[in-house]
């Protein structure tokens, strides 16, 4: 349908930390509704739901790093295939030789 409504709102608000009841979120998503001009039956279209999370006075707003997150976490990627275990033990041995010399030391 284009819109996110009041279920779909409610998922966002969780992974921001609402940890209300669903009569809780009701509430508060007619609130939301009324705010920002949203057809309560239909809920935000993408315009109206980008402007609730650039809200900086709002509840909904996140920064550009916490929206990174939340797409991470509501990613349903796979993980990348698993390099030679060989690249990897030779990565993290670069990793630890800070100090470039091609041995790992005491320090």
């Amino acid at each position: 349908s284009g819109r996110i409504g009041l279920r779909r709102l409610q998922q966002y608000a969780s992974l921001l930390g609402f940890q209300g009841s669903d009569a809780d979120w009701a509430k508060q998503y007619w609130a939301l509704c009324a705010r920002y001009g949203w057809d309560a039956a239909q809920g935000a279209d993408a315009e109206q739901f980008a402007a609730f999370v650039d809200d900086e006075n709002c509840s909904g707003y996140c920064t550009d790093r916490e929206l990174q997150a939340l797409l991470v976490q509501l990613a349903s990627q796979p993980l990348p295939p698993l390099p030679a275990r060989s690249d990897l033990v030779s990565e993290l041995f670069s990793a630890l030789d800070v100090g470039g010399g091609g041995k790992l030391g005491v320090r």
